[in-house]
């Protein structure tokens, strides 16, 4: 019962979010993504979902580490977006470059 509560607002808080994107008529801009997923985060840190009734109310460390690692990787990605808008011609090198090495890993050779 307790998961289901939070799927349902997990679900409303998206609802919310695809309403105000949807009024607008355009694409988010990173401030709002970014706002929606600090709304979120500060969800989860205020115990609303952290919690699990069948484990005695310990939040796994694997929870943990899950959020700390999709946390890095959202800032990661954030600070890439950012720096492709400030030098867009590295970051087009980079992207040629890349697909240059996955290209080599993945040869029919």
């Amino acid at each position: 019962m307790f998961k289901i509560h939070c799927d349902l607002d997990e679900l409303k808080n998206l609802k919310e979010d695809v309403q105000k994107l949807s009024s607008r008529h355009k694409r988010p801009s990173p401030d709002d993504v970014e706002e929606s997923a600090n709304k979120r985060e500060k969800q989860a840190q205020a115990g609303r979902c952290s919690e699990r009734p069948d484990s005695g109310g310990k939040v796994f460390t694997s929870e943990k580490n899950l959020a700390d690692v999709t946390e890095q990787i959202e800032s990661f990605v954030r600070a890439m977006e950012k720096e492709a808008k400030d030098h867009p011609g590295i970051a087009l090198l980079g992207a040629f470059v890349l697909g240059m090495v996955i290209g080599q890993l993945f040869s029919r050779r």
